[in-house]
């Protein structure tokens, strides 16, 4: 991959209740290991504040990138976030304060548009994974469904900002 980012940003997702990365969550963890291991961006931030029992998502995702070989002092941890619109709004700021203006978002196929589009308004040039490194199963009908209604809500309430 030839683009060049100032951060990946993996956004959160399911843990299971033993702590482990639900499947959707591992394919987030590892596509942004993935693109860390070709030199695409210096830092992955772990994006998520969501408690699944015991386990926080921004921790989990930290730990599973440390144990597949990114060095913890690359794993920026944003745990404020319960949602996509907060992951968007909270990872933006970080990012912006971080002075990153570029980053590759590491999620679902399904999830990827809304995401960008939210990032976008945010003032975060975000860019999408290679079609070849996104392993996500076909999505539902409902879930699909689930999220046009998400994006259109999240650019509703969502204000733009400047890059």
């Amino acid at each position: 991959m030839t683009v060049q980012c100032d951060a990946i940003v993996v956004l959160g997702c399911t843990v299971r209740s033993s702590g482990t990365p639900s499947a959707a969550l591992a394919r987030r963890i590892a596509l942004a290991h993935r693109a860390f291991e070709q030199r695409v961006a210096p830092r992955v931030i772990a994006s998520g504040g969501r408690r699944w029992g015991d386990h926080v998502e921004g921790v989990v995702i930290a730990r599973e990138l440390a144990r597949l070989g990114v060095p913890e002092a690359a794993i920026v941890m944003e745990l404020c976030s319960l949602s996509t619109r907060e992951n968007c709004r909270y990872t933006a700021e970080l990012l912006h304060t971080l002075g990153d203006r570029r980053a590759l978002i590491a999620t679902c196929a399904w999830h990827l548009p809304r995401a960008l589009g939210n990032f976008a308004r945010l003032g975060v040039a975000a860019v999408p994974p290679p079609l070849a490194w996104l392993d996500t199963p076909p999505a539902s009908l409902g879930l699909r469904l689930r999220e046009r209604v998400c994006a259109w809500a999240d650019s509703a309430i969502m204000p733009r900002t400047s890059p």
